[in-house]
């Protein structure tokens, strides 16, 4: 595998490349936290290679924990750890997009792009790129629209050379004539389908169709969306009342303004605990 994998049944024990991933999320604020990001990588390295853990460890805890400030952190965790491994390492960032400022993800978005905004992408570009050794390679992931849709430039200028490849390119065609894949074919939308049972729906499917229709034929995000309103639709039990529509509701505002996990306890005591039985 190209990011390697851990040995099973021997603990601390990794084979092939030396990796490490972060899977970016726009709704969750820890994952999109320069520091925070640092110590994930650092610590993914230090339990695969030996020396890269006896390094951390001899870290003093407490000035860990107080690091408030990305170029100390990177300075003290992240760099002397890649720069003493000799080996190819590989850094996987998956949804860059997803570390955009929120207002970009509107599709009517067409104000310019916040300089820094994309605080995952300044933390490659200032960092990562400029300050690692040429053995610590990247990829990347993400929507072609990210960075007000220049996400492509940004990276060429950061790193030349780079090669860039879509979803279809990565997997084995699903078409049994051996078609090409439509390029624009979201694939996630096979997935929740089939995955969330509404294959088997054929008012469902119906819809979807008909949605498909209007957009010309062509899938995007848009009816991406509307398999997920499918999704909860088909999830809502028939005697849900009005009340317990608004409390589901209200339960997803709170999760999506909240940026990060909140605990079963806490919804419990602001009246939404029941709520959580009643989505997907």
């Amino acid at each position: 595998l190209l990011l390697g994998q851990a040995v099973r049944g021997q603990p601390g024990m990794w084979r092939g490349p030396i990796s490490a991933v972060h899977m970016v999320k726009y709704s969750d604020q820890r994952r999109l936290d320069p520091i925070k990001i640092v110590k994930s990588l650092a610590f993914q390295i230090a339990i695969r290679v030996g020396s890269a853990a006896r390094y951390v460890l001899s870290l003093d805890p407490k000035r860990v924990a107080a690091l408030a400030d990305v170029e100390q952190a990177f300075a003290l965790l992240l760099r002397p750890v890649l720069v003493a491994i000799k080996e190819p390492i590989f850094l996987l960032f998956d949804a860059l997009d997803e570390g955009d400022p929120p207002e970009q993800y509107d599709a009517e978005f067409h104000g310019s792009v916040k300089a820094c905004g994309n605080l995952v992408l300044s933390l490659v570009i200032k960092h990562l790129a400029a300050q690692l050794p040429d053995h610590v390679r990247f990829i990347f992931t993400a929507r072609p629209d990210a960075v007000g849709g220049d996400v492509q430039n940004v990276l060429r200028r950061t790193f030349p050379g780079v090669r860039f490849l879509e979803p279809r390119q990565l997997r084995k065609s699903a078409s049994a004539s051996g078609a090409p894949e439509d390029p624009n074919k979201v694939l996630l939308i096979d997935t929740v389908v089939n995955e969330c049972g509404l294959r088997g729906d054929a008012k469902v499917m119906a819809d979807l169709e008909a949605e498909r229709a209007k957009l010309g034929g062509a899938e995007d995000i848009r009816l991406l969306f509307k398999v997920y309103s499918a999704v909860f639709e088909k999830g809502t039990p028939r005697s849900a009342s009005d009340s317990d529509k608004r409390m589901r509701q209200d339960l997803l505002s709170v999760l999506m303004d909240a940026q990060e996990p909140l605990p079963h306890a806490m919804l419990q005591q602001m009246g939404l605990g029941p709520a959580l039985q009643q989505l997907p």
